[in-house]
Order: structure tokens, then C-alpha cells, then sequence
């Protein structure tokens, strides 16, 4: 309806593409236009990134998408929840320690650049964690404890303590440990799901697990 022509078959299955061979979710590719097409090109500058973008999602969710959503929808690009993932060296797994002159540490991700935070600056057991841009606030500072009982000493884990709330800890969602378990900050239990291996690869990042 926007007036993209068709190029062969609509719909292709292809087993050899990466994106998909590398996530466990349901998964398609959208080719909106062919970039070295002259008439494709003039058609998508004549219609515009914001029109594709709404077709694609109203055709997603089944029904139109208004102005409204549009706006939430950009609003909200700022933050991505924190979840666990299977090791796969990415940038996405790698942390930068900022070492706060209060003696705290914020810890920003190396893929986006955003820092690690408490949703919404709350303080209460269950709330979510996300990355979010650095504001400096309480909800991105944090400590670390070293786990008693382990020997030797150095391979302890440590518990990841908000400052916001100094009763609570970085803990996985229900004791979960499958891919996309999300994380929150919750009551001290002295459990594994509070307990956190961080590995520093000489050259400025952690990985956390």
C-alpha cells in the first residue's frame, strides 16, 4: 500500500543468515526496499522512515498504531531491561566500572553506552533493573560485598548492593537461571541468585555472572 514493488517470493526461509541462527526467539528479517534499486530508493525517500516504521508495527500488533503510540514508543528507547544471557563475548556482556569519588561504583555498558540503573529510582524488593543515560542519581550507584565462606578468598563472588537501598541486592528474578530471566534488586537472602562473579579482562571491562 505504500507503493514498494515486489522483488520475487515475499517470503523466504533461510537457515544460513547469523541474526537468526543466533537468537532462540521467533524471528523474521523485513527488506523494505532494495537500497541499490533507483526506483526503490526515490519510493522510500517519498514515504519516509516514520510511515514504514508504523506499517510494520501496526501490521505486528494487528491493528493501527496512532501518533500516540508513536511518541511512547521513542520515549521509552532511552532504556532496555537487564536480563541473563548465555556467554557469547559481545559488547552487550561487557561493563566499564566507574569508580565514583563516594566510594560507589556505576557500571556502563560497553554496546549502548547507557549505565546500569534502578527502574523508575524506586527503592522498593522487586523492582527491575535497566540500562538507562547517565543521571548521576543514587539508582546507578552501587557496592560491592565480598561473599563470606569461600576459600581462598580470591575467588569469592560478591553481592551487588543499590545504594538507593542498602537492604536490598542485584538478584535474579525468582532464582531463575534460563536465558532472559530479568534482573531486580530484592531482600538480602544470602542465596546464588545474589551472587555475582565479576571478571575483569585487563583491558577496562567486566563481564558479571
Amino acid at each position: 500500500a505504500l507503493g514498494f514493488k515486489m522483488h520475487g517470493e515475499p517470503l523466504k526461509t533461510t537457515k544460513g543468515l547469523h541474526f537468526l541462527n543466533h537468537t532462540n526467539k521467533p524471528s523474521l528479517l523485513l527488506e523494505i526496499c532494495f537500497v541499490d534499486d533507483k526506483d526503490d530508493f526515490k519510493q522510500y525517500n517519498k514515504v519516509g522512515p516514520d510511515a514504514i516504521g508504523k506499517a510494520i508495527a501496526s501490521a505486528v500488533i494487528g491493528h493501527a498504531v496512532s501518533t500516540t503510540a508513536t511518541t511512547q514508543i521513542k520515549e521509552v528507547s532511552d532504556m532496555a531491561e537487564v536480563q541473563l544471557y548465555d556467554f557469547n563475548g559481545t559488547d552487550a556482556q561487557k561493563w566499564v566500572p566507574i569508580h565514583n569519588n563516594d566510594g560507589t561504583i556505576s557500571l556502563r555498558n560497553k554496546a549502548c553506552g547507557k549505565f546500569l540503573d534502578i527502574t523508575g529510582g524506586a527503592k522498593a524488593s522487586g523492582t527491575l533493573l535497566q540500562v538507562y543515560k547517565n543521571n548521576g542519581s543514587t539508582a546507578q550507584k552501587f557496592k560491592l560485598k565480598k561473599c563470606s565462606g569461600y576459600t581462598p578468598d580470591f575467588i569469592a563472588p560478591v553481592e551487588i548492593i543499590p545504594v538507593i537501598n542498602e537492604n536490598l541486592r542485584v538478584d535474579c528474578k525468582s532464582g531463575a537461571k534460563s536465558n532472559g530471566t530479568k534482573l531486580q534488586i530484592y531482600n538480602a537472602n544470602n542465596t546464588a541468585a545474589q551472587r555475582w562473579t565479576v571478571i575483569d579482562d585487563g583491558s577496562g571491562y567486566w563481564t558479571i555472572i
